[in-house]
């Protein structure tokens, strides 16, 4: 059995990537880099991390989070792959998503290959009003794959940009 300070060693040693897995989002986010500093810029720059790229990163990380600073996770074409590599290699996989083009089949698939992690939904308040913000979701939806996520098992969490409409 460790020790305390073993314990809390071994926390503070994990090795932890933040990804940006893609190069696509469909959502028109007034702030996002993707309308600001890409505005001019299509399409914007980038390309998808291949699976044999994610293969060594899974190698090197214990932590691997796809938080898409100009896209969003769902949209790399191996993003199912990368989930199951995670789970074989038995990582903590955060996918954190505001899109909701996918259908639920996707989003079906990709729960149910989950293994450890956290998927991160960004719907900003109540989900009818989470597109005047996140331009192009379809935050109902986006809010029923969420509740599935949580109804298969997975954790889950919902965070949301507090603006004047949702505050309360």
């Amino acid at each position: 059995m460790m020790s305390n300070q073993e314990q809390i060693d071994k926390f503070l040693n994990r090795k932890n990537i933040n990804l940006d897995i893609s190069f696509r989002c469909s959502l028109e986010c007034p702030m996002c880099s993707r309308q600001t500093d890409y505005k001019n810029v299509r399409p914007v720059p980038g390309r998808d991390l291949s699976i044999s790229e994610f293969k060594v990163i899974v190698d090197y990380f214990d932590i691997i989070s796809c938080c898409g600073q100009i896209s969003d996770p769902i949209f790399n074409p191996h993003l199912i792959e990368f989930i199951k590599i995670a789970k074989e290699k038995n990582k903590y996989l955060n996918i954190h998503t505001a899109a909701s083009q996918k259908p639920v089949k996707w989003y079906e698939k990709a729960f149910d290959n989950f293994g450890r992690g956290e998927w991160i939904f960004g719907i900003d308040g109540l989900p009818q009003d989470s597109h005047k913000y996140r331009i192009n979701q379809d935050g109902e939806k986006l809010f029923k794959m969420m509740c599935m996520a949580s109804d298969m098992g997975l954790w889950v969490k919902w965070q949301y940009i507090v603006f004047k409409y949702n505050e309360n």
